[in-house]
């Protein structure tokens, strides 16, 4: 595969300013130009917070300009407790895990309800999977976990106990499978790499840490962008 752009895209400037200078004045939706490396054009794109507007700018974005891939990246939240505060992986498989109705105190997806065909296309069994070489080989040398994507950040013993349940994933973001699904159904190649913030628990910001969170989560982007480039798989 020969890469001649890369975009780069969070729900924040903050998630990625150590790595590309910029504020959190930076405007949603722009897509901006941020270097060259080796012949490659490193773009850069504020999708903003939560599956809707995310996915609206990242569409759009695509839509206007072709990438040879699209690293989606961030922070998350962690139900697995071997991943600890900081620690970096690879998503391969996410899903809209809120999407359904609430049946008289039980919550059922779209796939359970036949609202929604399992394989229906961008899903496969209910999921939405990334078939990069870049996440199935392992080829950057980061963990692969699943994720899920919900409207609201859970922050309670029954609600993780729900999800917990029907999903047994390892992260929870906001906008995650949006970068999923836009990128499925455009065919364009494309990696998720979060950083793990704070684990999925009663809602406690004292036990967070963003700060190492971002920090970790901007050095091994860099490290995956250096080795698109200069690997042969960017070549």
């Amino acid at each position: 595969m020969t890469v001649q752009s890369i975009l780069i895209v969070s729900a924040t400037a903050s998630e990625i300013a150590p790595l590309v200078g910029l504020s959190s004045n930076v405007l949603e939706g722009r897509c901006v130009l941020l270097s060259e490396r080796g012949g490659v054009a490193i773009w850069y794109l504020v999708a903003g917070v939560g599956a809707a507007p995310y996915a609206y700018n990242l569409g759009r974005t695509l839509a206007g300009k072709s990438f040879e891939l699209v690293i989606g990246v961030g922070i998350a939240g962690s139900y697995n407790p071997h991943l600890r505060l900081g620690s970096v992986v690879a998503v391969g498989s996410d899903t809209f895990a809120d999407y359904g109705v609430d049946d008289k105190g039980r919550f059922r997806s779209l796939f359970q309800i036949g609202l929604l065909d399992a394989d229906f296309k961008p899903y496969t069994n209910g999921v939405l999977v990334c078939s990069s070489p870049l996440c199935v080989s392992s080829a950057i040398g980061l963990p692969v976990v699943s994720g899920i994507t919900v409207a609201s950040a859970t922050g309670s013993h029954e609600r993780i106990g729900l999800l917990s349940e029907l999903y047994s994933a390892d992260t929870e973001t906001m906008e995650g499978a949006s970068l999923f699904y836009c990128c499925l159904m455009e065919g364009v190649p494309f990696l998720s790499v979060r950083s793990v913030s704070n684990r999925v628990e009663p809602r406690d910001r004292n036990r967070w840490d963003i700060p190492l969170a971002v920090n970790n989560l901007c050095v091994e982007v860099l490290r995956i962008v250096d080795y698109v480039v200069g690997n042969s798989l960017g070549k």
